[in-house]
């Protein structure tokens, strides 16, 4: 996405600042409300009598003796003034539609989506989301007429900005006011999602019953599968491990029954997490391997990606560093062309502890020293205090106790600054 993503009429670009205007009248400022005149400044009420605007754009022709009816005069990017009967709304900013598309271009240039939260956001993309929904709910309390699907991405803007509370008020408005639309089904999911994120149990928990009453009701075998998916994570959350395996294997034979690629691809991988966490490494190795066969065939990036991060982990606690760094390396090779900045510093960190633990320490070190670059550049303070602690931990085992100090103190400085939502 470009740096200053520009409305799809052309008439409008997006700024840290806010909106400018691009396609405006020199003598006029985009809100209709000033004109340059004669060398001042002159407020539009004030012009009526000295100044007539003739651009007057007609939508169809019309005979020099037909009346002029508010159906005829298109008033687009228009101020008319003078003594001419019409209501005319001067329009001072872009539609809702082209509000939508904004958005969903800033969630596009930041990897995010209904389903996906990137690692970190920076403050000016942030600023721009919160000025976009600004827009959008200023136009809602002019009357503008919304849609289930505005709704969505603007509940999701909310959502990616960090406003949870915000967010979680707009998707239930949303199921509220559009009960039967497909945008209600993926509310709902989302409210799981955020709550699990929240850590806020109670609420995830009721979200999925709803959820799940709801899909089963309809006969919506993904969200269904999904639901299932979410519900592991509370129950493995309460310590019910073995029910938790059960919901992924639940989810997994939907995926199969109803032809579900991707549902299938993440049910596995998701059992296969769950059992690493659970310390059963073989278990989870095998089921690791499975999901990433069928991650391929799907092409399933996101997927392939953090199955081999964690089969490289499992390799690496096996003592198994060549498998290890393999997969490590492939891993990078299928993010070659990613922009996702987190995902490539994350590969450099992980390269570096396989070279400590072989002894590579003069490797390990260049390996930390660029990821630690990488991470203060995209802002992610909390790997970036990780990657110190190494460094420091590096320059300890050598005695070099002043450089370690050195590191040690910039790691506080990182954990120091509150986490990114």
């Amino acid at each position: 996405m470009a740096a200053n993503p520009v409305s799809p009429d052309g008439k409008w670009m997006m700024t840290p600042r806010g909106w400018v205007c691009l396609k405006s009248e020199p003598s006029k400022t985009p809100d209709g409300q000033w004109t340059y005149f004669e060398g001042r400044f002159v407020h539009a009420q004030h012009l009526a009598d000295e100044y007539i605007d003739d651009s007057v754009h007609l939508s169809r022709e019309v005979s020099a003796d037909a009346p002029l009816t508010q159906s005829l005069v298109s008033t687009h990017d228009t101020l008319i003034m003078g003594d001419m009967n019409v209501d005319v709304t001067v329009k001072q900013g872009p539609s809702l539609d082209e509000i939508k598309q904004m958005m969903l271009e800033l969630l596009s240039g930041m990897g995010a989506s209904t389903w996906q939260t990137p690692t970190s956001i920076s403050d000016d993309q942030r600023r721009l989301l919160s000025e976009s929904i600004e827009s959008y709910d200023e136009i809602i309390s002019r009357g503008g007429a919304s849609d289930p699907a505005a709704e969505l991405v603007v509940a999701t803007a909310a959502k990616i900005s960090g406003d949870y509370t915000d967010a979680t008020r707009r998707l239930t408005e949303l199921i509220e006011n559009h009960p039967s639309s497909p945008e209600a089904d993926d509310a709902i999911q989302v409210l799981a999602q955020i709550s699990i994120r929240l850590q806020d149990w109670k609420d995830a928990e009721s979200w999925i019953e709803q959820a799940m009453t709801r899909f089963e009701q309809s006969g919506n075998w993904n969200g269904l599968g999904n639901t299932l998916m979410r519900r592991a994570r509370v129950l493995e959350n309460k310590g019910a491990s073995q029910q938790a395996l059960d919901m992924y294997d639940e989810a997994t034979a939907i995926a199969k029954r109803q032809h579900l690629t991707l549902l299938h691809v993440r049910s596995i991988a998701n059992k296969g997490i769950l059992l690493s966490a659970l310390g059963r490494s073989s278990e989870a190795k095998n089921v690791l391997s499975t999901s990433l066969q069928f991650a391929r065939a799907a092409n399933d990036l996101q997927t392939i990606s953090k199955i081999k991060q964690l089969l490289s982990k499992i390799y690496e606690e096996q003592g198994d560093l060549q498998n290890s760094s393999r997969l490590l390396r492939e891993s990078r090779a299928d993010y070659q062309d990613t922009d996702d900045k987190f995902i490539l510093a994350e590969r450099v960190f992980n390269e570096g502890k396989i070279l400590e633990k072989r002894k590579n320490l003069q490797m390990a070190r260049t390996k930390y020293i660029k990821a630690e670059r990488m991470f203060a550049a995209i802002k992610v303070n909390r790997k970036q205090g990780n990657i110190c602690l190494a460094l420091g931990e590096l320059d300890q085992l050598e005695n070099d106790y002043n450089s370690a100090i050195g590191w040690y103190s910039k790691a506080l400085e990182c954990f120091s600054d509150p986490p990114q939502p």
